[in-house]
């Protein structure tokens, strides 16, 4: 096994991992979901249509 587990992994069998490799993992979960949350927001922030038609997502 690598030095840090996927964080696929954790959150699907967290039972299996220590205390610091389950908080490791949520926190590049938050990083990842905070990353795709700004770049959904620029991407839809850019079309011509984001004034009259904005995206939201679900």
């Amino acid at each position: 096994m690598a030095d840090h587990p996927l964080p696929d992994d954790v959150a699907a069998e967290p039972g299996r991992f220590s205390r610091p490799e389950v908080e490791r993992a949520l926190r590049v979960i938050r990083a990842e979901r905070d990353l795709f949350q700004a770049l959904l927001w620029q991407v839809t922030r850019s079309t011509p249509r984001a004034a009259t038609h904005p995206v939201t997502a679900r």
